[in-house]
């Protein structure tokens, strides 16, 4: 399942970069034409070859997910195809054709984000922290023996530093300061939250925080996390990359044909 979500990814990427690309030689050019498709082809190869957001992401933006990077060159390339539609002497039939190519696909994306990701996973998110939930009331010995059945990595005491040795760095971090809010706030209902994990391997955990009488009750569940947002990722770009695919190969179809029918016109 991860190979598949991983081997999605990367043509869903290659389409994504490709059409920004073309969007972009588009705002400078009026029309498409070899050179400038040759020119996309190769800027899409360099893009990728060198991880660019990656790269940004890492130097600049380290709390910053990748894609945010993507994101903002797709917004950069619609910004400047509606402007060059707003005055008449820069419009043309390619850049229109592709103005409304690319905003159908950052409408579709949104969309496929919102049921795959924010619907679909925050609800296996939530049945697994119900499930975790039922723990927290055991004996120490119940919750522990519960917890090693489970394959959950939990933690029962009043000093959140005897947890360093096994967990994430980040996550104690994320903990100690999640037990100082539920402290100043009095908090007696378990917090649930989601934490990935950006060093080194990429890990993802359903988190359950409860504090009660000085004594605090941690449950970090990573194979429902991982297994979550895997089966998410993979949804959402079988219906992206397919989708993606679709518009694009729609569009650029659509100018080869008026550029066909016009030479025909001319010719006649």
């Amino acid at each position: 399942m991860v190979d598949a979500g991983f081997q999605l990814s990367e043509v869903d990427s290659n389409i994504v970069v490709f059409t920004f690309f073309t969007a972009m030689v588009l705002c400078v050019a009026r029309s498409l034409r070899w050179p400038g498709l040759m020119l996309v082809l190769f800027l899409t190869w360099l893009y990728q070859h060198i991880d660019v957001s990656f790269y940004i992401v890492r130097n600049y933006f380290p709390s910053e997910n990748p894609e945010t990077v993507t994101v903002g060159l797709f917004l950069l390339s619609v910004g400047g195809l509606f402007c060059h539609m707003l005055r008449s002497k820069t419009r043309s039939r390619e850049r229109i054709l592709m103005f409304f190519a690319i905003s159908s696909m950052s409408v579709v994306t949104l969309l496929f984000h919102y049921v795959t990701i924010e619907t679909t996973l925050m609800g296996w998110q939530k049945d697994a922290n119900f499930m975790n939930t039922q723990l927290l009331p055991r004996s120490e010995a119940d919750f522990m023996e519960g917890c090693r059945n489970r394959n959950l990595v939990c933690y029962s005491g009043n000093n959140l530093e005897d947890f360093k040795p096994i967990v994430d760095n980040n996550l104690l971090e994320t903990l100690a300061r999640t037990d100082r809010e539920s402290k100043t706030r009095s908090m007696n209902e378990p917090i649930y939250f989601q934490f990935s994990s950006l060093t080194g391997m990429y890990k993802k955990y359903f988190v359950v925080f409860s504090s009660e009488k000085g004594n605090v009750r941690v449950i970090i569940d990573e194979p429902s996390a991982i297994l979550a947002h895997e089966t998410s990722r993979l949804a959402f770009y079988y219906l992206a990359t397919f989708a993606h695919a679709v518009w694009l190969i729609g569009v650029l179809s659509l100018i080869w044909f008026h550029r066909r029918f016009d030479v025909a016109a001319d010719i006649r």
